[in-house]
């Protein structure tokens, strides 16, 4: 490693750590005097150097960056920082230095591209120190809470922790009733290309309109949430391969209907997605689920923009085994219940009786449902 690159203290402690990114020997000197004392410092000569660190070192508490630097620009580094899947490094303070060279057009796609704060060079030693502290602190305190947090910030949705766990959940569930099982992943195409477009803010946008797309065609016991900086995942209790895949084409349709703009140039908005449903030993190993799913994913990025690409168990074979089962219930009876409007005397076997029903319905033809509807709905005498 580079001399420049080099910790001049080990991670883990208390102090700010600081990471300054500039292609000036005389600037790197400068900013190790103000700052060698109080802070952990980190320099690096260029963006692709800085990137590198901060790919590596998930202690840095905030960024200070030029803009004119050769390999990876200080353009570059930001939009790289701001697609990063890593949430930690996604929310790092970036502050950009600025000199008399930096026209106000660069400075105004800085801030687009998702530039904390500018500092002016040359430094003062009082401004830089006050700016570490303050940011790194922020820094610290915003990294705490967001560790706490079951939300995304940006959309709403359960963020990937929470989604993993009720995930681990909704598959425990699935194998203790036998039960079919989806999950579907979807990723925005080239999102590294429209943040260079439109900035955080549009991207922000973008998030939040796909969020609400899956938020409209999703079940209440469905499992939503945002995985990475443009993924999205559902798992789907009860649903096989086939109403997978009835989803995820649903979704897809509905994002490339966005109509999104850009200078006054349309901009085409598209998802690939992974659809997988589990095998029945698979219901018990929520890393080979996850696994099948990423493989289904990177399957439909590869075959392009609006791909969907499943795999698993199809609602027949999942049928096929429950014809071996001894019948748990009378479909006569349930029926019956439900055109009465009282499902009471059944409430024990209620969960078993829906997630069944679910494996029939999903095996069954067009006319077939069409006819189970006519008889939930009374219509369904001896004439029909």
């Amino acid at each position: 490693m580079p001399d420049d690159l080099k910790p001049s203290v080990q991670p883990g402690s208390p102090t700010i750590r600081v990471l300054v990114i500039d292609d000036s020997p005389v600037v790197r000197a400068t900013v190790e005097r103000m700052l060698g004392q109080g802070f952990e410092l980190l320099v690096a000569q260029d963006g692709t150097d800085g990137w590198m660190l901060i790919q590596q070192d998930p202690d840095i508490d905030v960024v200070f960056t030029d803009l004119l630097m050769p390999r990876m620009n200080g353009l570059d580094l930001l939009r790289a920082v701001r697609t990063s899947g890593n949430d930690h490094i996604q929310n790092l303070p970036v502050i950009v230095a600025t000199g008399d060279d930096n026209d106000e057009l660069i400075k105004q796609q800085a801030f687009d591209a998702g530039a904390t704060d500018f500092i002016t060079k040359p430094f003062k030693s009082a401004e830089l120190q006050a700016r570490a502290n303050s940011y790194g602190a922020f820094q610290r305190t915003a990294k705490s809470l967001r560790t706490g947090l079951s939300t995304d910030e940006v959309t709403g949705l359960a963020n990937e922790k929470m989604f993993l766990d009720q995930l681990q959940r909704d598959l425990a569930f699935a194998a203790r009733r036998q039960l079919m099982f989806a999950v579907l992943k979807l990723e925005i195409c080239g999102f590294a290309d429209l943040f260079r477009l439109v900035g955080r803010k549009g991207t922000d946008n973008l998030l939040q309109q796909v969020a609400k797309v899956l938020e409209s065609n999703v079940r209440q016991e469905d499992n939503l949430g945002r995985l990475g900086v443009a993924q999205f995942a559902v798992s789907l209790p009860a649903v096989g391969l086939e109403g997978g895949e009835l989803l995820a084409t649903r979704i897809r349709d509905s994002i490339a209907k966005f109509r999104a703009t850009f200078r006054g140039e349309p901009l085409a908005i598209h998802v690939s997605i992974g659809v997988y449903a589990p095998e029945i030993d698979e219901l018990h190993r929520s890393s080979a689920v996850i696994d099948g799913l990423d493989q289904c994913l990177l399957q439909a990025l590869a075959q392009g923009p609006g791909s969907v690409c499943s795999q698993g168990r199809a609602a027949q074979d999942t049928f096929a085994e429950l014809q071996g089962r001894p019948q748990r219930f009378s479909l006569d009876r349930v029926l019956e219940q439900l055109r009465a409007g009282d499902i009471s005397p059944m409430a024990e076997e209620w969960p078993d009786i829906m997630a069944e029903l679910q494996l029939v319905i999903d095996a069954m033809s067009d006319e077939q449902r069409t006819v189970l509807t006519n008889q939930l709905l009374g219509s369904g005498g001896e004439d029909s």
